[in-house]
């Protein structure tokens, strides 16, 4: 006994019908996006200046040298706004912090800020007690993104005259502002 055969034709007829439906409203979608710019009238796209760029490109150049320049100002600048004509503004005691102070191989490194003010011409000086015997040795501060870095301080180990627990300060002074760090203990051994 034989079973009829369906005809396969007619399925094939749909899907493509259904694939050439879904090419063409691709390619529809297609060029009104990307052609047409998606919301613009004919007359904005034959009015339109095509040598310059859009509003949204980035550009990928880097900084120019004058930029540079201009940021680096920038940030001087924002130190010199607490001063008038040149003399600086009572502005009492600012914050240092100690970020770092440990015994890296023959040195003892120390590592301190002042968060609350950006200068360039402040000096940092580390002093460390133990008794009546004191060392102290100091660096230049330099201007950071947000704050006042001082310089690492290196101090070589021979130069303290006994091995032991030191307590140790930072002091920052610069034209206009001056302050303390907290003292921490540093072991020199």
């Amino acid at each position: 006994m034989k079973f009829p055969q369906k005809s396969n034709r007619g399925r094939k007829k749909i899907a493509i019908a259904i694939v050439s439906i879904l090419a063409l409203l691709t390619a529809a979608f297609l060029v009104y996006f990307f052609l047409l710019g998606g919301n613009k009238t004919s007359e904005q796209i034959s009015d339109a200046d095509t040598t310059t760029r859009p509003t949204n490109d980035v550009d990928y150049s880097g900084a120019s040298e004058e930029d540079i320049a201009t940021s680096q100002d920038g940030k001087k600048n924002s130190s010199d706004e607490n001063t008038a004509e040149g003399t600086p503004t009572p502005s009492g005691n600012v914050t240092v912090g100690v970020t770092f102070a440990d015994v890296i191989g023959s040195n003892l490194e120390i590592r301190a800020f002042t968060p609350s003010v950006i200068e360039g011409d402040g000096k940092c000086t580390a002093t460390l007690t133990k008794g009546t015997e004191t060392v102290t040795q100091s660096s230049p501060a330099f201007i950071d993104a947000t704050s006042t870095q001082c310089e690492p301080i290196y101090i070589d180990v021979a130069k303290f005259p006994s091995k032991g627990v030191w307590t140790l300060k930072v002091d920052y002074s610069s034209s206009a502002h001056k302050g303390t760090s907290e003292s921490s203990k540093v072991t020199i051994s």
